[in-house]
């Protein structure tokens, strides 16, 4: 009787142990969760980049070059892009080698050519920098991103003569489609695109120089006097060459017009902006 007794006592205490044991491990749990969830709600959740931010797969490195020259100061960067048909950045390089070649040749040209009319103050090559004469090439970015790329070159410097000149070439590029642009493609339901582009761009020039000739104080009666008009006419014909050069973004095709083309030299290269999509 005794030991039953007894028996009752320690199942009683093992039980009480037991459930002392399980309410510790309880409490523990409990802990360990508020603890994780305390952890997430503090946690600095990184926040994917926005579109701005996001890296895109096309990069740009400039290619310099600035090798010495018996005639002339060379100043040229160009660019080559990752992510592109490897023959658009060769057909970029190429058009950069080929001008830097021409200006050589003809700074030589007329280096010998002054060199024979006066070769007391002319030697048969400079000799220094400050007689050399200038090239450069250099660029403007329009668009670069993972979808397209438009940019413009600028190239040109002083080969003698009264002035030094500035030229450009555009290339256009479609990185999704690994294609180049052309002024086509632009204005696939308009098969008379290049009446539409001429129109709108020498209405656009007439406007500009007839605000610029008013504002130099011209009238309204006579500032077709400070403008050529039959430059504007001939520059803007409906020919492709004419509108050659060209650039893009996402709203706009602008079109470059280099010194002669629309406006005597004094008046510089020119620029019309059209909204994509325009008639």
């Amino acid at each position: 009787m005794k030991a039953a007794f007894l028996l009752v006592i320690y199942y009683h205490y093992m039980n009480a142990r037991l459930f002392k044991s399980i309410i510790v491990l309880a409490v523990f749990l409990i802990g360990l969760f508020y603890l994780y969830t305390w952890g997430v709600k503090n946690k600095k959740v990184e926040q994917p980049l926005q579109k701005d931010e996001q890296h895109t797969g096309v990069q740009i490195e400039d290619q310099v070059y600035k090798t010495p020259n018996s005639y002339s100061v060379l100043n040229i960067v160009y660019p080559k892009f990752t992510g592109v048909d490897p023959q658009f950045n060769k057909k970029i390089e190429d058009f950069v080698q080929a001008r830097i070649a021409e200006h050589i040749a003809n700074a030589q040209g007329n280096w010998q050519a002054r060199h024979d009319t006066d070769p007391d103050n002319f030697p048969a090559i400079p000799q220094n920098e400050q007689d050399k004469f200038q090239f450069f090439v250099k660029y403007d970015i329009s668009q670069v991103n993972d979808r397209s790329i438009s940019i413009l070159l600028r190239y040109g410097g002083y080969e003698g003569g009264a002035h030094g000149y500035e030229n450009l070439e555009a290339f256009n590029y479609d990185v999704v489609a690994q294609k180049e642009l052309f002024l086509k493609d632009f204005f696939p339901n308009d098969p008379q695109y290049l009446v539409t582009v001429s129109k709108y761009t020498r209405d656009a020039l007439v406007a500009q120089f007839k605000k610029q000739a008013l504002a130099d104080g011209a009238t309204e009666t006579n500032w077709k006097d400070a403008v050529s008009v039959e430059m504007i006419n001939e520059g803007t014909s409906p020919n492709l060459a004419n509108f050659a050069t060209f650039t893009f973004s996402d709203e706009a095709l602008i079109f470059h017009f280099p010194e002669y083309q629309v406006a005597p030299y004094v008046m510089g290269e020119q620029q019309v902006v059209m909204p994509r999509g325009k008639k």
